[in-house]
């Protein structure tokens, strides 16, 4: 069964490559694989960010943060076949541009390494979340950081004054995730590099909490010191 692997890069207005955010995504297909079943990929991905899901209340680019372009994004597509382990994979079969109808709209953006987390996981099985010196059930998780983000996704707590991630993100987020778990083939999974296997989705969440994805903070302009 073949098994690809499409890296999203989300580009900045900064222009500078660097600054650039990028999102990885786990595919097995039961096709040969070939354009179809790349283009297939990219539709999903395309949908996860521009299209309203059931449930959704926005499209997903419309909570990205204003420092986000609207054009110049790219889906590239790895095959993995026989990687699995992690070993180097080479170059892409083919890169797809993404464009979104809404991004990076007004003035507001938290720091770039602020994101907020889309988690998921696939049958269990009979792993344990707890083994002898290891933690079975984290090699059927993985995750992926939505961001940057705008300032307006943050709720705070009505008693604790917590910074919260807005409920409405949280369900958007998850109600995309949906469409990427839906059929047909190919099928979103995933990855293990210790179990040097994929696994298909079958559950996702999004927690209220913040996290912060230190790779993506930008360095600084200027300093002023006394």
């Amino acid at each position: 069964m073949p098994q690809v692997l499409s890296t999203v890069t989300l580009e900045r207005k900064s222009g500078i490559p660097r600054d650039a955010v990028q999102m990885d995504f786990a595919w097995a297909t039961s096709a040969a694989l070939d354009t179809g079943v790349l283009d297939a990929i990219t539709t999903k991905l395309r949908n996860f960010f521009t299209v309203l899901n059931t449930g959704q209340s926005a499209i997903l680019s419309s909570y990205l943060g204003a420092s986000v372009s609207i054009a110049g994004h790219s889906i590239k597509h790895y095959d993995i076949t026989g990687h699995l382990n992690g070993s180097a994979h080479g170059a892409p079969l083919q890169t797809d541009p993404m464009t979104f109808a809404v991004s990076g709209v007004g003035t507001d953006s938290l720091p770039t390494e602020v994101a907020v987390c889309l988690s998921f996981h696939s049958d269990y099985g009979t792993d344990v979340e707890f083994g002898p010196a290891t933690r079975p059930r984290s090699r059927d998780r993985g995750r992926i950081f939505f961001g940057p983000l705008k300032t307006g996704i943050i709720v705070p707590d009505a008693v604790t004054k917590r910074p919260q991630v807005a409920l409405a993100l949280q369900t958007d987020l998850t109600q995309a995730a949906l469409m990427l778990m839906a059929g047909p083939d190919p099928t979103w999974s995933v990855w293990s590099r210790k179990k040097a296997a994929l696994a298909s989705v079958t559950s996702a969440w999004v927690d209220d909490a913040f996290d912060v994805q230190r790779r993506r903070g930008e360095d600084p302009v200027f300093r002023i010191t006394v």
